[in-house]
């Protein structure tokens, strides 16, 4: 893996029945793979993560990305337990959202541009704009500027 290569480590958890997260990953990796630029870009996806997938992931893979799917808001994020046990929730998923924003980087926007792209495609699917996931970031991270897939110029194309 070359230093041009961008780590996504996707983390997928809900309980049977309320997200489609397999679907989700499964749209998100078409989507990059179908990128122009889609070599730049690795994922490692982990459905049903737990917490322990979560600091395994940011301390073996060492993402510059890290996509949460399931149940969460402002001050929780609800990983899988080591136990079955079905909980409820709303039937909303991010599969718009997820597949947009990483066509959107694969393709060589910036993060800033990437997430009004995904923003638009949950509105497109009929989700209202109060229910909208919002970008966060580190206060040293600008994401005008963070572009993660940048084009090659002409003379590194390679034809055939």
């Amino acid at each position: 893996m070359g230093s041009s290569q961008y780590r996504i480590l996707l983390l997928g958890a809900a309980s049977a029945g309320d997200l489609r997260i397999g679907r989700e990953q499964k749209r998100i990796r078409a989507a990059v793979e179908s990128a122009l630029h889609s070599d730049s870009i690795d994922l490692d996806h982990r459905p049903a993560a737990t917490t322990g997938d979560l600091l395994d992931g940011i301390t073996r893979f060492r993402p510059h990305i890290v996509h949460f799917t399931g149940h969460s808001d402002d001050k929780l994020i609800e990983f899988e337990k080591d136990v079955d046990k079905q909980h409820h929730g709303v039937v909303i998923t991010a599969i718009a959202y997820a597949a947009q924003f990483y066509a959107a980087v694969a393709n060589g926007q910036s993060i800033r541009s990437a997430h009004p792209s995904a923003q638009a495609a949950l509105e497109l699917a009929g989700l209202s704009s109060s229910e909208l996931p919002v970008l966060a970031h580190a206060p040293d991270v600008d994401p005008a500027t963070a572009i993660l897939v940048k084009p090659m110029n002409a003379n590194e194309y390679r034809v055939g």
